[in-house]
C-alpha cells in the first residue's frame, strides 16, 4: 500500500514499532502504537487477508537419515527431486524420470 493510499504511512505495527525506535521513546511505546495500528480504518482495510502462521519448532533428530525433507523442482525443463537428512544437512539430487515439458 502507498502513502498516497494511506497518508499517515503505517506499515503495520511492527515496521511502525522499528521505525520509531530510531527516533524517539516513551515509556509503553510499543503498545501505544499497536493501539493505533489496530484503531486505524485504512489499516485493518488494507491487512493481509490470510497472515503467516508463527512457525513451529521441530524436534531435533538424533541420527541420521531419522528425519528427512524432500520437494520436487525444475531446473532448465527437467524435474528433479532433493531429499535432505535434517540430522547431516547432506542432500540427494536425482533427475525425475520423466521430464514435465
Amino acid at each position: 500500500r502507498s502513502t498516497a493510499a494511506h497518508p499517515e504511512g503505517h506499515q503495520g505495527v511492527t515496521k511502525c514499532q522499528l521505525r520509531a525506535k530510531d527516533c524517539v521513546f516513551w515509556p509503553g511505546i510499543n503498545k501505544d502504537i499497536e493501539k493505533l495500528c489496530l484503531s486505524c480504518h485504512v489499516c485493518q482495510k488494507h491487512q493481509r487477508a490470510n497472515p503467516h502462521d508463527p512457525l513451529k519448532p521441530h524436534d531435533i533428530p538424533t541420527r541420521p537419515w531419522e528425519v528427512l525433507g524432500a520437494n520436487l523442482f525444475l531446473w532448465e525443463r527437467e524435474e528433479y527431486l532433493i531429499v535432505a537428512d535434517y540430522y547431516s544437512k547432506y542432500q540427494i539430487v536425482r533427475k525425475a524420470c520423466h521430464s514435465v515439458y
